[in-house]
């Protein structure tokens, strides 16, 4: 087996552990085990694969921590472990970029890893594709990942040179399989975890980067104002945050936004004007009370009016006349709310679950 070079087991129905025996496949370059039904740990023996540069073992069962034996893939360039129950803290794997510094694509999404997210990603100079989405990670985002060179090249494959890795990933709301241009797609997401703090300006010198997500999470602050200069920009997803302020021109004027949600923030002010602004529904600014102007149906010269006509109508006797519809609900609210709302108040993957599935729907229906 030493002359083999690519291992395809993927979208089978295998089942069991990953067999311990692989200090017998020296020149292996590509291992795919995804899409099955993989169990158990993953073998220690994978880190004799020295010339390996692909390993993907997404959409198991796999579980347990991440083996220090992995950090002797100096080659490997693709690594795909999503969709699988791995645990322990992210920042237990810093060797992801203190050796393996040749990666250009990181997914570990939908597993369970917790923590920071460690500095050391950032030496990841070639990496164009991090996704850490829906895990528990908690902190804030590194300014420093505004660093990744490949994701600042207006070109990437000037950078990056791949033979012929694939990866699933998630973008504009649907996951895709990208192989032949792999290359050409420049993505974060780093959704449905726990971060907080703000959003670093730093993100905005990534002029290549086409799909941002950092929807929920508990970010606060503003939208950075150089957002503008993130020209490749396609899709910008920071929905379900904490995040105040008015929306930045320059997010207006990105021509290339072709998807768009800001919804659930605490955003204020008149929604600017530009051209793909103009494309865009109510659907991708709802859940921010204080925003106003098209494509929402609040005229921003009537909102004071609004809540004056509101004030007068209470002083009227609105309240009375309400007063014991309101003093006769709590208690099937609260027996509503913890019924049927209140699990998702202290799991975090099954509120980000049922939050994403009726958001999906409602851009299904009405997107």
């Amino acid at each position: 087996m030493n002359d083999l070079v690519i291992l395809d087991l993927s979208r089978n129905v295998l089942f069991g552990e990953i067999p311990d025996c692989w200090m017998n496949y020296s020149n292996l370059q590509m291992l795919y085990l995804g899409d099955n039904k993989l169990t158990g740990n993953v073998p220690s023996s994978l880190g004799k694969l020295s010339s390996l540069q692909s390993l993907s073992l997404n959409k198991n069962n796999l579980s347990g921590s991440l083996p220090f034996s992995l950090q002797s893939f100096q080659e490997l360039e693709l690594l795909d472990l999503s969709e699988n129950h791995f645990t322990g803290g992210l920042p237990n794997i810093r060797y992801l970029g203190n050796t393996l510094y040749k990666l250009k694509v990181v997914v570990l999404r939908s597993n369970k890893f917790d923590g920071r997210i460690p500095q050391e990603l950032c030496h990841l100079n070639f990496l164009h594709i991090l996704d850490l989405a829906d895990n528990n990670l908690s902190g804030h985002i590194p300014p420093c990942f505004g660093n990744f060179s490949a994701m600042r090249a207006q070109d990437p494959t000037r950078v990056l040179n791949f033979l012929s890795e694939r990866a699933s990933l998630v973008t504009k709301r649907k996951a895709y399989e990208y192989s032949k241009t792999l290359a050409l797609v420049t993505s974060m997401d780093l959704s449905c975890n726990s971060l907080s703090g703000h959003i670093p300006e730093e993100l905005t010198n990534l002029y290549a980067m086409r799909f941002l997500n950092l929807s929920y999470n508990q970010l606060r602050g503003k939208i950075p104002e150089r957002i503008g200069g993130m020209t490749s920009l396609e899709t910008f997803d920071i929905s379900m945050n904490k995040l105040t302020g008015a929306i930045p021109q320059g997010l207006a004027n990105l021509t290339l936004l072709s998807h768009l949600n800001l919804s659930y923030n605490h955003f204020s002010g008149r929604i600017p004007k530009g051209s793909q602004f103009q494309t865009f529904t109510a659907l991708s600014f709802i859940g921010n009370r204080d925003l106003c102007g098209f494509p929402l149906t609040v005229n921003c010269s009537e909102d004071c009016n609004a809540v004056d006509t509101n004030v007068d109508n209470d002083k009227n006797g609105g309240w009375i006349e309400m007063k014991w519809f309101y003093l006769s609900t709590p208690l099937g609210f609260v027996v509503g709310f913890w019924g049927v709302l209140g699990p998702l108040a202290f799991n975090r993957a099954w509120r980000c679950a049922y939050y994403k599935f009726f958001d999906d729907l409602k851009y299904k229906v009405f997107g």
